[in-house]
């Protein structure tokens, strides 16, 4: 963000006199009437006008509002503009009590049999347009190094086609070497396709080396380039604010690595970032391979509708390659894992998949809510399904970045905003020690429902980014997650909600311009 906005939000946000304003006033009337602290917006204009209406409420106005049931959807404002009801996604006969349900329990006045039933299969199938898949092995990718010798005797080995994609090849020593082996794979007849953030990747840096893969043979859609997709977009209806955020590595059709890390030194060098990625072998391939496929079919389409301006690779017209049998070869069961890719897509999705997910996940836990994120800031519909876990007895714990960890202090300023509520709300928030920044982004549910991949618990994630998420259940990958929050917990300390006047001013700057960071 530039210096001078900076300043200018400051300047919106500083306090002109001591004390609370308006709109901490009405957040503090509205928790003493209904028991639930929440976040306030920063006090614009408009935004007090909206809280001398709710200081004007009685409590039981208030409560009659809270009991609407409403939701909201990521930008939802705090004083309920925008507000989406929640999806009803538990369909199981009416309960009052857990005792009423057999082997399940009593999800919002439903029977449930919990995320590890085939009751969260369903919901998933329903509301994400995704498939679970058995006969899966999965192992988690931690550490640094296993994670870049596994990539490049993958890319290494590959006969007939390598598919990836990422936010960015960073301009260093791993990128080249990465551009190296797809380089010397298209050189030996493999068919290599590769998708990048067109903004992140090289609008904003000249990286020779994507045209050091391209001269190789290697076909190469960027996404959303800030002045040559200009026409398309206005046509197409989607922002340069969108970017391409998931990670996917598939070799032959047989092997996927999915996750958090792009390419570079600080994602595959010993002593660097934190990261988590899955490698997963067996037919859920297949639905990693259909994944990578129907986004390269999108963009490959919208290049050549803009006339192919990047000079990277040109597709056919018609060009459909999700449907190309040959990238499926047929696979035997490799072991008992279900696994569950799902695709979020906020150019096509009203409510990109990876939030809803997200979204299912914390709505069906019972015992327990494990996540590791780097960029900690929760769109208030996600809150309210924490605060709410808590509430019904539910163990919530949060790793996420301190400032000297992140690589983002800005996030990591947003993020405060959010402490108090959550804190006193019940759950746990710890951040990580040290300089390098924790940049994994799973969960786990019940200590038994895993999920690995890019989405962050942010504004971007749930609305401007198209992200890749993998769900496990069953399989070595959860008792390695299980073991890895742990790790990460022990390597944090638990964070406090009250600020410095200087802490409170850089939060509430930023967070005017959430859903930009």
């Amino acid at each position: 963000m530039p210096r001078a906005a900076i300043l200018l939000v400051f300047a919106a946000c500083s306090p002109q006199a001591p004390g609370p304003d308006l709109c901490e006033q009405a957040a503090r009337h509205r928790e003493s009437c209904v028991g639930d602290y929440v976040t306030p917006p920063v006090c614009t204009p408009e935004a007090e006008a909206a809280a001398r209406s709710l200081l004007d409420m009685s409590c039981a106005q208030i409560r009659e509002q809270q009991n609407l049931g409403k939701a909201d959807g990521a930008f939802c404002d705090w004083f309920g503009a925008g507000c989406t009801p929640d999806e009803s996604i538990f369909t199981g006969p009416s309960c009052t009590r857990d005792d009423q349900c057999g082997g399940g329990f009593c999800a919002e006045k439903h029977c449930f049999g919990g995320v590890g039933s085939d009751d969260f299969a369903s919901i998933m199938d329903r509301f994400t347009e995704s498939r679970e898949t058995e006969g899966n092995a999965t192992h988690l990718l931690v550490d640094n190094i296993e994670t870049h010798d596994l990539r490049n005797q993958l890319m290494r080995s590959a006969q007939h086609s390598i598919h990836f994609t990422a936010l960015l090849i960073e301009n260093d020593g791993s990128g080249f070497e990465t551009a190296a082996l797809l380089e010397a794979a298209a050189r030996r007849g493999v068919e290599v396709r590769v998708i990048v953030d067109a903004t992140t990747q090289y609008d904003f840096a000249h990286y020779a080396v994507l045209e050091v893969m391209r001269d190789a043979g290697v076909q190469i859609v960027p996404f959303n380039p800030v002045f040559d997709w200009a026409l398309l977009r206005q046509q197409a209806g989607f922002s340069a604010n969108m970017r391409l955020h998931e990670k996917i590595l598939v070799v032959d059709g047989a092997d996927a690595v999915l996750g958090g890390r792009n390419v570079g030194d600080d994602y595959f060098l010993a002593g660097k970032w934190r990261d988590t990625d899955v490698h997963v072998t067996g037919p859920g391939v297949h639905d990693v391979q259909r994944m990578f496929l129907s986004i390269w079919d999108e963009l490959a389409t919208w290049e050549r509708q803009a006339g192919c301006p990047q000079r990277y690779y040109c597709p056919a017209i018609d060009e459909n390659l999700v449907d190309e049998p040959r990238f499926y070869p047929e696979i035997a069961p490799a072991a008992s894992a279900r696994t569950r890719p799902v695709y979020s897509n906020p150019r096509s999705q009203n409510t990109p998949y990876g939030y809803l997910t997200l979204l299912n996940l914390v709505r069906s836990a019972h015992e327990s809510i494990e996540i590791a994120n780097s960029y900690f800031v929760p769109p208030r519909r996600l809150r309210k399904h924490l605060k709410a876990a808590a509430a019904r007895g539910v163990r919530v714990t949060v790793v996420t970045n301190s400032l000297g960890s992140t690589d983002a202090w800005w996030m990591y300023y947003a993020s405060l905003n959010y402490y108090e509520e959550l804190i006193t709300a019940g759950i746990e928030i710890r951040q990580y020690r040290g300089t390098e920044t924790m940049h994994a982004k799973t969960v786990l549910v019940d200590g038994i429902m895993a999920v690995v991949g890019s989405y962050n618990l942010d504004p971007r994630s749930a609305a401007s980014n198209s992200e890749s998420l993998v769900l496990i259940r069953e399989g070595d990958a959860i008792g390695e997650l299980r073991r890895a929050f742990a790790a990460d917990a022990a390597y944090s300390d638990v964070a406090d909600y009250h600020l410095s006047w200087a802490d409170w001013a850089k939060a509430k700057a930023f967070r005017i311009v959430e859903p930009l960071l």
